[in-house]
């Protein structure tokens, strides 16, 4: 072993010998293969952030051969990779006695020697950023039997200081402020890269990040850029690599729902209160199994009746929309402003309650129609309930619950006022109704107020001498338009 003068860290990393000579082929040879290196000596993680002069001993069984490229200086823009063949001689104690290097040219030789044990590849990289030979990287591993030794050296040889080594690695297109580096561009790991492809077969991009944190010991345990993923993409791209991998839901083919799961939780509960199968056609014509639930409690339910009905006290409107999607299900649910909990600095405020819940894989009036039998089944007779204009919805749920008015029915069916108005709106910019003439009709039809008094409206209009009072107070609505240019079409005028 040479006497190496051994002076302190360079960046937190153990430093073997700080020189800017390069180390020879027998000082490789003899560190790899005589290992007699002391452990404070030895790197168990790749040196990154170096620009100082050193020489480093990497230990191989702690680190990937293949991550020794990535030091977290940035991308180094030149290699070369030459590689030595040596003859190595051992005395009786193991220790090496000679060391000849044979010549590449002379085939003979090295076909002889590569079936002995005595036969050592010195391979080495040389990487510089750029065409800047002021700064140097060394990669060198001892190659045995088609195996790597225990040990790799890697060695930086730099003629400039440290901030304008690191000004050879800024990327350009990234600077924010002219003068100073900015952020060089970082690779990561070969190690990382290919154990997210060993976790693709099994886990989505987000689970393989998460992992992968785990695995280093969490966010304050990350010591370098390089160990985890840098965002999903590269993991994505990565599981574009792995043959045979199966796709998520979001790309592949939309699953069935698990039948057994859904009966299992209604009959295990009173919350999944029904499980409706049937089949739905795709685009394509094949068809796919479609389950639809019905859920609540038996307290929720008890507050429809109670709040929901028409003629109730203490009345609150029942709200029906298509909420959420969540997978392949689309989520509707009912909810109203529960009469009985007031808002701490608002007493005449209610808070929102979520009552009833439907799960279906498509929306259509018959999920809506069932989603209505389904609440009349728990001995909802009648309902006010409000849509926000969804043409399924309302149809769906006017089949169950008819706004006709008779001893038979007594529903009470509200629209949204944002999207009434919004639909009343944009049909008469349909039929070239000017903007002016646009705005005075959704008033007469939907009402304003002024001086905290409501004007009278067509929506409140419910009676014919009802409806003969507010005609007589109010210009026709074809009668003004007339004046202004404008002839309705023949017919009716859907609103």
């Amino acid at each position: 072993m040479f006497g190496l003068l051994f002076s302190g860290h360079i960046n937190g990393f153990p430093v073997y010998k700080r020189s800017k000579s390069g180390i020879t082929s027998k000082e490789i040879l003899d560190i790899c293969i005589g290992g007699n290196v002391s452990d404070d000596k030895v790197c168990a993680r790749v040196p990154a952030g170096i620009t100082e002069s050193g020489i480093f001993i990497v230990d191989l069984q702690a680190v990937c051969y293949k991550d020794l490229t990535v030091d977290d200086n940035g991308v180094y823009g030149s290699h070369s990779s030459p590689s030595e063949d040596f003859q190595v001689f051992f005395d009786d104690l193991g220790n090496i006695s000679a060391v000849e290097k044979i010549n590449k040219n002379d085939k003979e030789t090295i076909s002889e020697i590569q079936t002995t044990r005595s036969h050592f590849i010195v391979r080495k990289q040389y990487s510089w950023p750029g065409k800047d030979k002021n700064f140097r990287r060394l990669i060198a591993k001892v190659e045995h039997e088609e195996k790597f030794l225990q040990f790799a050296i890697v060695q930086y040889t730099v003629n400039m200081t440290s901030d304008e080594a690191k000004m050879l690695f800024a990327n350009p297109e990234n600077s924010r402020k002219r003068g100073r580096p900015s952020e060089p561009k970082l690779r990561t790991k070969p190690s990382v890269l290919w154990r997210m492809r060993e976790m693709g077969s099994k886990s989505s991009a987000k689970q393989i990040i998460n992992n992968i944190h785990r695995e280093v010991g969490g966010v304050v345990s990350i010591s370098s850029p390089s160990d985890i993923p840098k965002d999903r993409q590269q993991v994505y791209n990565q599981l574009r690599k792995v043959k045979g991998r199966k796709k998520s839901r979001s790309t592949g083919p939309a699953k069935s729902p698990d039948i057994t799961k859904l009966l299992s939780l209604q009959q295990a509960g009173r919350f999944v209160r029904d499980v409706s199968l049937g089949a739905r056609s795709k685009k394509n014509g094949e068809m796919r199994a479609a389950a639809s639930t019905f859920a609540g409690t038996d307290t929720t339910i008890g507050w429809i009746k109670r709040f929901c009905c028409p003629g109730s006290t203490q009345a609150a409107v029942a709200g029906v929309d298509m909420t959420y999607k969540l997978g392949p299900f689309y989520l509707t649910t009912v909810t109203f402003p529960n009469p009985m909990f007031v808002y701490k600095n608002n007493v005449n405020k209610h808070p929102t309650t979520l009552a009833a819940v439907m799960t279906s894989v498509t929306k259509e009036k018959r999920d809506y129609e069932y989603f209505a039998r389904s609440l009349k089944s728990e001995g909802i007779e009648s309902l006010m309930y409000g849509t926000d204009g969804e043409c399924a919805l309302e149809s769906g749920f006017e089949s169950v619950y008819p706004i006709a008015e008779s001893p038979a029915h007594n529903n009470i069916h509200l629209r949204c006022f944002d999207h009434a108005k919004g639909d009343i709106l944009t049909k008469l910019k349909e039929l070239k109704v000017c903007e002016t003439e646009r705005n005075k009709i959704q008033r007469e039809i939907l009402g304003s107020e002024f001086g905290g008094k409501e004007s009278k409206v067509l929506s409140i209009v419910r009676t014919k001498q009802n409806l003969k009072s507010f005609t007589s107070t109010k210009k026709s609505i074809g009668q003004k338009s007339l004046k202004n240019g404008w002839r309705p079409p023949k017919g009716d005028i859907d609103l």
